[in-house]
């Protein structure tokens, strides 16, 4: 980042072309510095955008300025072509003010001119009027490609009165609105919804959280260290664990959907409601695979990774697969034993075995059985795409078939597999959402090589690939590495990716927790090959988005949760709580050692948690694992780590003290915890979420962010069984 001198004509023309696209010149880090975009950055993204930016980087000053302005005119001339915008919303089903861009003799020189209206509804209906011009508000007048133009506005609710007359509002769901005025047409998707995402109806799945206003002076709740659980009775929370790394009495090395569904059962019986983990999407496993859930191959499809095959129907009469499961025995009991998940390795030992229900199902099913296969297909067209995208990559270098796997007949055959595996994956899932609640978790972007990377691949932009700017903890900033969803590409196509996503999510999720969430207002994007301290912001249509989410969370009952961790600008919180998302809240990260009160109030709406995947667990933030870690990779020197860990432990003793935990010993953390969940079981909070690594007072993070190759993310397992967790009915009686 660099200071930009603004007083030249070609800082002019670029901030005017970078504003133009929605780039952001400059940003306040998280300490509140403002930081300025190198003109190279913005050229780079400005590129990846689409912009013909080509000599705007000439050091001959008229060169440049010229390219600029030409590339400025091209911009102002392909947005003043749109008679309307691509997407329109319509909260609570009125349609608000609506911009029209007409050429100046088809609008305020010809007072009379009326704009015939067509909307077909979702349903296929149709409805049509007109709306005449002398009411509309002169916005803007200019001249563009030689010729005069005018932007104007209708009042809010013309358009709406004009195609139903006397209704109240439109139906909710996604419609397509034709403008036309002296033959010069545009249409648009217009959304209509309810201003807030869908919520648990009063009484129905959740209980009210405490008003602010009557929160009680939190620093000593009561709390029972043999039930850590029981300072949340009465409230509404959750538990969450990567499915991967659950253990039980017949995993196959590492959890799938029968332990989740066993982990549900446990804590439904402990007075939960819902149990919560990382995105189960689609992945590879070979030895250069990425175990990241973060970077799937699509966030359309499933990872056949987490399919329990004694679940699925041909389980039973399927005796060739129980064979390979029972040859298997030896390397099976290995793989449960190891502490890490061998990726690679369980997937050779599951395929096997789901090749052969695959097979049995194709060879042997019944016709009712056929017809919800087919059913399946026809509901979800894409499937095709995607079987056929991971039987073409199949051999690939960390592509579908683990080494160890024998050959499955050829490229038709991989195809049916993975038809059969997202079938039962839709099918595992379906069932346990309908039986337990869910919260799932719908990651920022996808693999740079993946089946969507590959399917839109204007919709995701090659040439750059999102990250964070360098804050406090990350001082050199992030790069996750994957392409970001370009702010038009999708919008002109009626959002028809981003819809799909969320779809698939919210069918089985009873609530929806959207990765950085900040995504829906700006994205960092990190030119191809610059380093991340070089990245720049690139707004995104908040509006639609957040339209397009209440739209979907409605029409699923799927609650939605925002994660707005890390640097979260201006408003965006706002929206949040007026749209009815709740936030995210970190426990540890509010504790202030100087305070009256050393931990800060919850805030209502929001989603209570310890910690979150990125850090270590209580156990290890009390004994200062996490500044060990940043250490190791950089992030802090020696003698400030030596600082922090002073301030760390003043800090734990008063902790200890506020929660009348031990002042030292063995049962200092389990103290602690308890105090801890009690303080979120009294707290505004909407939900609660207990990581089962907090309650196990585990200290190893499942993912330090920034250490692919150094150390082993996403793998961890946790230390015991799902049938040796603690029952905790002797402390209840």
């Amino acid at each position: 980042m660099v200071t930009r001198n603004t007083h030249n004509e070609s800082s002019r023309l670029l901030i005017r072309l970078a504003e133009s696209y929605g780039v952001q010149t400059s940003y306040r880090d998280d300490r509140g510095r403002v930081r300025h975009a190198s003109d190279h950055s913005l050229l780079d993204v400005l590129a990846a955008l689409g912009a013909d930016v080509a000599g705007s980087g000439e050091p001959d000053a008229p060169k440049a300025e010229a390219a600029m302005a030409k590339a400025i005119n091209e911009r102002e001339a392909a947005v003043w072509a749109r008679p309307i915008e691509p997407v329109l919303v319509a909260w609570e089903g009125v349609l608000s003010e609506q911009l029209l861009r007409l050429p100046w003799s088809a609008s305020a020189a010809e007072i009379g001119a009326a704009a015939v209206l067509e909307m077909t509804l979702e349903d296929g209906s149709v409805a049509r009027g007109e709306v005449r011009l002398e009411d509309a508000r002169l916005l803007q007048a200019a001249r563009v490609a030689g010729r005069d133009m005018v932007a104007v506005t209708l009042p809010a609710g013309t358009v709406h009165r004009a195609l139903f007359p006397g209704a109240v509002r439109l139906p909710w769901g996604y419609h397509r609105l034709r403008v036309e005025v002296q033959g010069i047409a545009g249409e648009a998707l217009l959304i209509s919804t309810p201003r807030r995402c869908w919520l648990p109806k009063e009484g129905e799945e959740a209980i009210e959280p405490r008003s602010a206003a009557g929160r009680p002076a939190l620093d000593v709740p009561p709390a029972d260290p043999a039930d850590p659980l029981r300072g949340l009775a009465g409230r509404r929370w959750g538990v969450f664990a990567p499915v991967y790394a659950l253990r039980s009495a017949r995993d196959w090395g590492a959890g799938d959907l029968a332990d989740l569904r066993a982990l549900a059962g446990w804590t439904e019986t402990r007075g939960g409601s819902f149990v919560a983990t990382l995105p189960l999407l689609a992945s590879r496993f070979g030895k250069k695979a990425d175990p990241s859930p973060y970077r799937p191959l699509s966030r359309l499809f499933w990872n056949e990774f987490y399919l329990a095959p004694e679940d699925t129907d041909e389980w039973a009469r399927c005796e060739p697969a129980r064979r390979c499961r029972e040859a298997a025995g030896d390397r099976r009991e290995t793989l449960r034993a190891q502490d890490l998940v061998d990726y690679e390795a369980v997937m050779a030992l599951k395929r096997s075995v789901l090749e052969e229900l695959a097979r049995c199902f194709f060879e042997r099913a019944s016709g009712d059985e056929r017809q919800r296969y087919e059913h399946y297909l026809a509901e979800n067209p894409l499937v095709r795409e995607y079987a056929a995208f991971r039987a073409e990559t199949a051999d690939e270098p960390g592509g579908t078939r683990p080494a160890p796997a024998r050959d499955s007949g050829g490229r038709a055959a991989e195809e049916r597999f993975h038809l059969y595996c997202q079938w039962q994956m839709e099918r595992q899932l379906a069932a346990l959402s309908a039986a337990h609640g869910l919260l799932l978790d719908l990651p920022l972007g996808v693999h740079p090589e993946g089946f969507d990377a590959r399917r839109w691949p204007g919709v995701l932009v090659s040439g750059a690939s999102t990250g964070a700017p360098p804050d406090s903890f990350f001082t050199g900033g992030q790069d996750w590495c994957s392409p970001p969803l370009h702010p038009e590409a999708d919008r002109t196509a009626g959002y028809a990716y981003f819809r799909a996503c969320l779809a698939n999510l919210m069918r089985p999720a009873s609530v929806l927790r959207i990765d950085h969430v900040m995504s829906l207002h700006r994205l960092f994007w990190i030119p191809e090959g610059a380093h991340p301290r070089d990245g720049v912001y690139v707004t995104y249509p908040a509006e639609e988005m957040y339209a397009l989410l209440s739209c979907e969370s409605h029409r699923h009952h799927t609650e939605i949760v925002g994660e707005d961790l890390g640097t979260v600008p201006p408003g965006v919180r706002t929206r949040m709580r007026s749209h009815a998302l709740a936030r995210t809240w970190i426990y540890v990260w509010s504790l202030r050692p100087r305070a009256a009160l050393m931990t800060a109030a919850v805030p209502p709406d929001s989603l209570a948690t310890l910690g979150t995947h990125d850090m270590v667990p209580l156990a290890g933030f009390l004994e200062g694992d996490d500044i060990q870690i940043r250490v190791e990779t950089g992030q802090l020197a020696p003698e400030e780590a030596y600082r922090e860990s002073a301030r760390r432990s003043r800090l734990v003793d008063r902790l200890s003290a506020g929660l009348r935990a031990p002042e030292a010993g063995p049962g200092r953390a389990a103290a602690i915890l308890a105090g801890a969940l009690a303080y979120l079981g009294r707290s505004a909070a909407r939900m609660v979420l207990v990581n089962l690594e907090d309650l196990l007072l585990e200290r190893r993070p499942q993912n330090v962010p920034g250490t692919a190759l150094e150390r082993p993310n996403w793998r961890c397992k946790i230390a015991v069984t799902i049938e040796q967790l603690p029952d905790y009915s002797d402390a209840r009686k």
